[in-house]
């Protein structure tokens, strides 16, 4: 059924892909480079596999929508390859900073519960503590298999 909307034409292009980038929301896209130079970013399809510096056929429509995948050709007679390997790794490394630092203050939230939960246990009396620490053991298995 069409509900009463047609889709919008499209049609093939040859782009070179560029790459990996970030996008603003700091997630990983796919850059395309157009006949006039500008760089077009659209989301990851993590299967893909495109060769970077290469001519591939995109279909797009007059949005800049793209559909399918992109179906490699040839290598881009510009050759800037060197240039995109550059930006992609950068990419890469800024994205696996990012990640890193989300891992860490993971790990800083579950040092600082451990250092706060060392604290509280270290101001009870030493023939206390076996108790106390059973004790915690009881409560983090009983909020842990709610």
């Amino acid at each position: 059924m069409n509900d009463g909307k047609e889709s919008p034409p499209r049609t093939t292009v040859k782009w070179v892909y560029a790459g990996i980038r970030l996008g603003n929301d700091g997630k990983r896209r796919t850059a395309w480079v157009s006949d006039d130079g500008r760089v077009h970013q659209y989301s990851t399809k993590r299967a893909a596999k495109f060769v970077i510096g290469g001519v591939h056929e995109v279909i797009v429509d007059d949005e800049l929508t793209m559909y399918g995948t992109p179906k490699y050709l040839h290598k881009a007679d510009d050759d800037k390859s060197a240039e995109y390997w550059a930006a992609q790794r950068a990419a890469e490394m800024a994205y696996d900073l990012e990640r890193r630092k989300q891992s860490d203050r993971k790990d800083d939230d579950f040092e600082a519960a451990i250092d706060h939960l060392a604290e509280l246990i270290s101001s009870v009396n030493y023939p206390q503590r076996p108790g106390l620490m059973n004790y915690v053991i009881y409560r983090l298995n009983q909020k842990a298999w709610k």
